[in-house]
């Protein structure tokens, strides 16, 4: 894969400027990353409050299902760390249903869509992103097949699209009780004060934690950490994840930041940042859903750790 070689390309510059890596502000950067997760566990905690009041439900239960999700997030591809926090939540939150739980990490991310909008028009006005015909060109960006072969991808959009309105169909031939599971998770969205107190403004508070560490990202590797190129890594980050191939758009990452900052260091110091961020932020989720499982669950294993949520499941049935 296109996107596995060019991130060893960059490993191996990242590897020979290693030494030159600022030790203090990457402490910095891990610090704010890590107050950013714990604000928007805060967040998906008073979501399934809401949707689940007067259910006792502990943070420290919430935080461990989050957290362990990160930490899968890091190391898999397509997001299959979300599955995780829906299969140890619905273990510990008694009455809780995946649809309500779904449509919980979906509220929760109300906040990132309005602000990673904003940010990306910013970015527009900058003129540094790739245009549409200039996506093949670069390597290792996955949707350079999308845009190389038009048809094809037509196709497939469209089958999706029609698996998607029949499966939606049959939803809701179903049961109005899915609806209403569904609805249960946007609770907290019928009070608006209580939303943006205990949802949106720590939700807010986590993204000038996650500006401030691309900063200190990028101090630590010798490139300005000003505010533009700070929001601009922002925007590298997400559009690297739009297609899930990898985890964490490795690979896509590197190609897309050596474009998108081009001008604000060399080509190899940009290399080297790219991979040098990634690597830490990986190995911090890691280490941290490593942590949460075993202090949750007191194993590493991630097979383990769904054996127990359907046990609990049966002992709640039962």
């Amino acid at each position: 894969m296109s996107s596995i070689s060019a991130f060893g390309d960059a490993l191996r510059v990242f590897l020979n400027h290693l030494a030159e890596v600022k030790v203090w502000p990457l402490a910095i950067a891990l610090l704010l990353h890590t107050l950013n997760l714990l604000l928007r566990t805060g967040a998906w905690y008073s979501i399934l409050r809401a949707a689940y009041p007067g259910v006792k439900y502990r943070y420290r239960s919430c935080a461990g299902a989050y957290l362990a999700g990160v930490g899968v997030n890091a190391i898999a591809p397509a997001r299959g760390g979300d599955l995780v926090k829906i299969f140890i939540t619905r273990s510990r939150l008694q009455g809780s249903t995946t649809p309500t739980l779904l449509a919980s990490l979906l509220v929760e991310t109300l906040v990132d869509i309005v602000l990673g909008l904003a940010i990306f028009a910013f970015a527009l006005t900058q003129h540094t992103l790739p245009r549409l015909p200039e996506l093949p060109s670069i390597p290792a960006f996955e949707w350079s097949w999308a845009v190389a072969n038009p048809t094809v991808t037509a196709i497939i959009a469209t089958a999706i699209l029609l698996v998607a309105i029949l499966f939606m169909r049959r939803v809701k031939r179903a049961s109005q009780a899915f609806a209403a599971r569904v609805r249960q998770g946007f609770t907290i969205l019928r009070t608006p004060r209580r939303y943006f107190l205990l949802v949106a403004f720590p939700q807010v508070l986590g993204w000038f934690c996650r500006v401030a560490s691309a900063a200190a990202f990028l101090e630590a590797f010798g490139i300005p950490g000003t505010l533009r190129n700070a929001l601009l890594v922002m925007v590298v980050g997400s559009l690297s994840t739009l297609l899930p191939v990898t985890p964490g758009g490795v690979g896509t990452q590197q190609a897309l930041i050596v474009v998108v900052l081009g001008g604000a260091a060399s080509d190899a110091q940009l290399l080297s940042f790219s991979v040098g961020m990634q690597a830490a932020v990986i190995v911090s989720n890691a280490i941290i859903g490593a942590v949460a499982l075993v202090l949750m669950l007191r194993t590493f294993s991630l097979r383990s750790a769904i054996g127990h949520a359907r046990h609990h499941q049966r002992a709640d049935s039962a």
